[in-house]
Formats: C-alpha cells, sequence, structure tokens
C-alpha cells in the first residue's frame, strides 16, 4: 500500500503544474534459436523470426515505472498481475532470444541528468529509455526518430493511439511512445467517485444516476444540481474548511478543461514559426464556467487528495470526489462505498465525454544505442505481450474488481466508458516544456490577463520545441 500511495502522490504533484543502478533481470535464461509463436496466430508477422543471440537489452527505467517491467515488490497479493507481467517478460525473451534487464535510472529528478549523460558520452550500453511522462520530452539529440524505424506499427491496439498521435511533432519525427506496457495509465485519468450511501440520502436512486450517465446527460449542471443537495458548514464558523460536508470536492490531476473538449492547439504561420490559436470566445466561456463551478458554495477544490479530502470522503461527508481513478488504492480501505462515473461533460450538448490521460510511461530509443531495429522489436514485443496478457488481468482484476464492489455492475459500465473516451493534447504532454497548462486550471477569473501577459513566452516555447527538435 505504501508503494501505491507514493505513486499516487507523485502523479498529484505532477498534475499541479500540469541513485545508484539496481538491476531487475528476466530470470528465464534464453536459449539458442527461435521459439514457437508465443501467443496464438495473431503474433505480428513483423516480429517473427526476430531473434537476438542471447544478447542483452538495457532498459533504463524511471522509478516511478518500474514497477510496470517487474511487478515483483509490494504487489499487494496481485498475483494474477504478477504472474502475467513475469510470462510476459520470458515470452518476449525466451522467442526474441535476448536478456531483458530493467535498470533503475531514479526518480524525476535524477533521471534526467541520467539519460543526458548516457547520450553525451556516447554510451552504447542502453537500448531503450523509459523517463515518466512528466519528464521534458523534446528530444535534443537525446531518443532515436521512431518514424524513421519501419519496425514499429502504431496502429495496433497494444499502442495507446491517443497519446501517440499527440507525440508526432509537425515535421513527422516522433521521439517516444507509449503502450500496453503502461497499466497506470489506465488508472491516472480523471474520474468522478460518487459516495453511495449520502447520494441516497440526499438525493434518491444511485441507477437513475447511473443511468443519466450512460445517456449521456451527466454534465457539471446536473453535478452541481445534486450538490446542492448535500453539504454544509458543520462547525458553524463562517468559513467552508477541512471540517465541513461537501457535495463536490475536486482534486488535482482533474483537469476539468480537458474534459469539456478543450484543447490547446497550434497553427504554423505563413514564415514557418507557430503560434498557439487557442485563445478564443469559446475557451473563455468555458474557463469562466469552470471558474464559476470551483467558487460554487457546494464545491471544494484541494491542492492535495490524499490529505482531508480522503479523510471527509471516507467518513461521509463528500457526496462527489473528482480526483485521478488511481485514488480508489486509498479510498477502499475507507468507511465509504462509492461508485465510479466518468468527468460531467460541459453540457448535454457535447457528444461524448472525455476522460484526460496522463500517459505516464513513454518508451524511447537511446539515440546511442548499438541496434536500433533490435530495441524496436523488443518494445513492440513488450507491448504485444502486455495487451494480451498483462492488461486483461489488470483492468478485470485492480480496476472492475478492486476498485469497487463485485456487484457494482453500474460502475464496471461506467469503467468502459471511461477507458473508451482517454484522450490528451500535444500541448499538455509537453508542458514542463510550454508551461502552458496552468490556463487550463480555472482558478484565475482574470483569465484574458493571464494569457495575455504570458502569450509571447508561451509561443517562444512552442517555438523552441518544434523548431528546435
Amino acid at each position: 500500500m505504501k508503494r501505491k500511495i507514493q505513486r499516487i502522490a507523485a502523479l498529484l504533484v505532477t498534475a499541479a503544474a500540469l541513485a545508484g543502478f539496481v538491476s531487475c533481470k528476466s530470470d528465464k535464461k534464453p536459449d539458442d534459436g527461435t521459439k514457437d509463436v508465443p501467443v496464438g496466430s495473431d503474433y505480428p508477422e513483423y516480429l517473427t523470426g526476430k531473434t537476438y543471440g542471447g544478447d542483452t537489452v538495457h532498459f533504463l527505467v524511471a522509478s516511478e515505472c518500474l514497477y510496470d517491467f517487474t511487478l515483483s515488490e509490494d504487489d499487494e497479493g496481485d498475483d494474477a498481475i504478477s504472474a502475467a507481467a513475469l510470462k510476459r517478460n520470458q515470452l518476449v525473451s525466451e522467442y526474441h532470444n535476448v536478456r531483458l534487464e530493467f535498470i533503475d535510472g531514479g526518480g524525476i529528478n535524477e533521471f534526467n541528468p541520467k539519460m543526458l549523460g548516457v547520450v553525451q558520452a556516447g554510451d552504447p550500453t542502453y537500448d531503450i529509455f523509459c523517463p515518466p511522462y512528466w519528464w521534458n520530452t523534446g528530444n535534443e539529440g537525446v531518443a532515436a526518430n521512431l518514424s524513421e524505424i519501419s519496425v514499429f506499427d502504431f496502429s495496433q491496439p497494444w499502442w495507446y493511439r491517443y497519446i501517440n498521435d499527440e507525440l508526432v511533432y509537425p515535421s513527422g519525427n516522433m521521439y517516444y511512445c507509449t503502450g500496453a506496457i503502461d497499466n497506470i495509465d489506465l488508472s491516472s485519468v480523471g474520474v468522478t467517485f460518487v459516495n453511495k450511501t449520502i447520494f441516497a440520502d440526499a438525493c434518491g436512486d444511485l441507477n437513475v444516476l447511473f443511468e443519466k450517465a450512460k445517456a449521456g446527460e451527466w454534465t457539471k449542471d446536473l453535478a452541481l444540481e445534486y450538490a446542492q443537495k448535500f453539504g454544509s458548514d458543520i462547525d458553524a464558523n463562517g468559513v467552508m474548511d477541512e471540517n465541513d460536508a461537501y457535495g463536490i470536492i475536486v482534486g488535482n490531476g482533474t483537469n476539468m478543461l480537458p474534459s469539456w473538449g478543450v484543447k490547446l492547439s497550434y497553427t504554423k504561420n505563413n514564415d514557418g514559426t507557430y503560434e498557439f490559436n487557442f485563445f478564443n470566445n469559446r475557451f473563455v466561456e468555458k474557463y469562466m464556467a469552470l471558474n464559476a463551478f470551483y467558487n460554487d458554495s457546494h464545491v471544494g477544490y484541494t491542492s492535495d487528495w490524499l490529505d482531508w479530502p480522503y479523510k471527509a470522503f471516507s467518513n461521509n461527508r463528500v457526496l462527489f470526489a473528482m480526483a485521478p481513478l488511481n485514488c480508489f488504492t486509498i479510498l477502499r480501505d475507507g468507511n465509504a462505498d462509492y461508485g465510479i462515473l466518468p468527468l460531467p461533460k460541459y453540457d448535454e450538448k457535447q457528444k461524448n465525454y472525455i476522460t484526460y490521460g496522463y500517459g505516464i510511461l513513454f518508451n524511447g530509443i537511446s539515440a546511442t544505442a548499438s541496434d536500433f531495429e533490435r530495441a524496436a522489436v523488443i518494445l513492440e514485443a513488450i507491448n504485444y505481450q502486455s495487451y494480451k496478457l498483462v492488461l486483461p488481468e489488470y483492468k478485470e482484476t485492480t480496476l472492475k474488481y478492486k476498485a469497487i464492489d463485485a456487484d457494482d455492475d453500474g460502475t464496471r459500465a461506467m469503467l468502459d466508458i471511461i477507458y473508451a473516451s482517454v484522450a490528451t493534447d500535444f500541448a499538455s504532454v509537453h508542458n514542463e516544456r510550454l508551461k502552458v497548462g496552468a490556463l487550463c486550471l480555472g482558478h484565475n477569473p482574470s483569465i484574458a490577463s493571464l494569457y495575455n501577459s504570458g502569450k509571447d513566452v508561451f509561443n517562444q516555447n512552442l517555438n523552441d520545441l518544434l523548431l528546435g527538435e
């Protein structure tokens, strides 16, 4: 539990802003020669017969993401998931006749300099870099151009297209990708937790809420309508604080504006430079609606979801909590009986729910790797096997059954909607460089002044990224 809470905390800290090597080797020693196709007849033809004589493929992995590869420490009894991950690693190792070595590259502050140092030294040791998503993902010579490596087929379902499409530069170059190896991505999306007990007492039949959500009627206005039926200044001190009851609590990592269809788009000028073009009347309308939402007397906002909001929800003092899905790992240990909904739409005119996806685990090939094709084959293979073996166990065992009660069919249906609606955009992926994500937080009512004061810097950052790749 401690490790998972730490990983949730890392995600939430990141959303607010929009040392030694440890070796984890595949236990199975590769044999000489080619193995049978590991999983069914649909194994990609372009990977068959690709063997590498027992070579070692080295992954340099950020500490926050190492769990995705090994699933061997503090797995809380998720035996099926751990077994699937072990089998995945063994199959890739055996079939392609390689050793897999996953090396801890340190946390967010250590990984970047370590990776840069490897490339600057011309070190061919490492094949694959796996930074956390919030690392500065501009290339700057660190990673190979994946679009020039013919092995990859990013149209396959084991790659997360909703993120990978946003990782392609206008030039067509692509330096990082993400796929089924990253099961955390599925649990880091923003959702709405509903306290079933409170809802039944204050609002009525929970099934009505789920039916409205299925029909596409779960909107910000409906959320506020329900929220107004619950919440009060319990300690009567005239201030809504951690001791009171709330209709809605919104935490960092929720990203409401993207869930309302806002994308931080840009355009190319005639002179070859780029500039953001998202700031228009529609953006301002939705931004101010979000600001009003946060300032509603029945809504509370927190930058630390792991502190008092969790306690308040667990003690039945919060009706709706909008937070990353992975918060279920702590909510399930509390007293509240909860269900899960998507983040609400802006209004019923919005065609679909949109769930913001972080894409925490990126995969890139080191610019100094000794064999780009071998690295690409192993990346493709390990994502394929993750899709076939690990991801189903993670979805069904962890998300659908550990996140909720076994008989909660309503939430299981909602999770299917959430999985099908994940999206992101280029600016969000590259926010560490662009510094534009703060414009989506919704807390500053003077959004026009905020944008205009930083517009030149935002556009300069955009051009530095796109023209300096």
